[in-house]
């Protein structure tokens, strides 16, 4: 017999855990992908992320370079935004756990949709 926090009836269905499930494995992956293979993506992600936040990315081999500010918004948001989702799923608050889970992915979407699919003059 255990003690739950958690009422029985603010749990999410099956169809809303599944979802929240596949956006934090986008989320995390998007972060693992950032990690392991910035040498690979950096050609398609550094100049949109310099230009929306004003900022140089320095990326060098060593660990004090994860958490400098353009660099770890590519790697931290997700992250954070997975384990939003995670805590507030856990407790049955949908709203909150698809806020959390969407902001990274829409965030970093609308900047790289926003830097390479509209005119130059509105940059």
């Amino acid at each position: 017999m255990g003690i739950s926090y958690i009422s029985e009836k603010s749990h999410l269905s099956e169809g809303q855990r599944h979802l929240l499930n596949v956006l934090g494995i986008v989320n995390t992956s998007f972060a693992v992908v950032v990690l392991l293979a910035w040498s690979s993506v950096q050609l398609f992600l550094m100049e949109p992320i310099e230009w929306a936040t004003w900022q140089p990315i320095t990326r060098t081999q060593d660990l004090a370079s994860l958490g400098e500010y353009p660099f770890v918004i590519l790697w931290l948001l997700p992250l954070l935004g997975m384990f939003g989702g995670m805590v507030f799923g856990a407790s049955g608050k949908s709203k909150q756990a698809y806020f959390c889970a969407t902001t990274p992915i829409i965030l970093i979407s609308g900047i790289l949709a926003w830097y390479y699919f509209l005119p130059q003059e509105w940059h």
